[in-house]
């Protein structure tokens, strides 16, 4: 049995730009925030010639904050764009058929769901410079449960560190994305 646990922090910042249609231009700065817990368990099975099958659940959950932007050098048409704090929780399954453990490029091939339990979709709210009426404009909606799938490989460099770099997808009735990573892994 594989226990996988982690937590991360990132804290990053954004500048805008935009362009009025009076020529005018518009800049603002804002800060973004988030933390990350992950676990997940899994068990690999041998399959025969060092290929093993391994079904893993995991838990996620993540918490972002937008700071609040005040866009300068646009007079009337300048939007002040609120503060939001974002939650949700995750919960996912997989298979995944894995190489060798100690071959020099182990192969990987993963499928499985991915469920939001709690949490709702991001929207952005702002008003023109010195109005009330708010604007409150929907982020990009995600269906609650996804279909995964992703292939990658793991190169071992040293006994000490692995290279590794994977594609990913996801797959609902009514939106997909796709993503890919490139990194190392380094023991001391």
């Amino acid at each position: 049995m594989e226990v996988a646990a982690s937590l991360t922090h990132d804290t990053s910042s954004a500048d805008t730009k935009r362009m009025l249609l009076n020529s005018a231009k518009t800049n603002a700065h804002y800060r973004l925030r988030s933390w990350t817990a992950d676990v997940s368990v899994g068990h690999a099975f041998a399959l025969g010639s060092g290929w093993n099958l391994r079904p893993e659940v995991g838990f996620t959950h993540i918490s972002s904050r937008r700071g609040a932007a005040r866009e300068t050098g646009g007079g009337p048409l300048s939007l002040v764009v609120d503060a939001r704090r974002t939650k949700a929780s995750f919960i996912s399954g997989a298979f995944t058929l894995q190489g060798k453990n100690d071959a020099v490029i182990r192969p990987r091939l993963s499928a499985g769901l991915r469920h939001q339990l709690a949490g709702e979709a991001g929207y952005a709210s702002a008003a023109l410079a010195g109005a009330t009426t708010r604007l409150n404009v929907p982020g990009a909606e995600r269906d609650r449960t996804l279909a995964t799938v992703s292939a990658g490989a793991t190169a071992i460099v040293s006994p000490g560190m692995k290279l590794f770099f994977g594609l990913n997808s996801e797959f609902g009735a009514d939106s997909s994305g796709e993503g890919a990573n490139v990194g190392f892994q380094m023991r001391f």
